[in-house]
């Protein structure tokens, strides 16, 4: 499951519209449907912002080989956090 799909799913399991969430976190309807959608990606500080708005752990977020499970469950991996990190802008 990439970034984007995780993004979409957490805003619809919180029953949000892409632009109430987009209202509520203080974004650009724009740049929220571009994660969404995977044409671009948030930069650390917004990753902390999404994780801390949803809560949900930040390592779900960067880890792209979650797929089909529950957003609000917390995930560990032996790969390290800045491993992922680097990972997903390689894309």
């Amino acid at each position: 499951m990439t970034l984007g799909d995780k993004l979409k799913l957490i805003r619809t399991e919180n029953l949000l519209s892409p632009r109430e969430a987009a209202l509520r976190l203080d974004l650009n309807l724009n740049t929220l449907l571009e994660w969404e959608s995977g044409q671009s990606s948030p930069n650390i500080m917004e990753l902390k912002q999404l994780s801390d708005f949803y809560q949900i752990s930040f390592e779900y977020l960067l880890d792209n080989e979650i797929s089909d499970v529950n957003s609000k469950e917390i995930y560990g991996n032996k790969k390290s956090l800045l491993y992922k990190f680097i990972h997903l802008f390689k894309k």
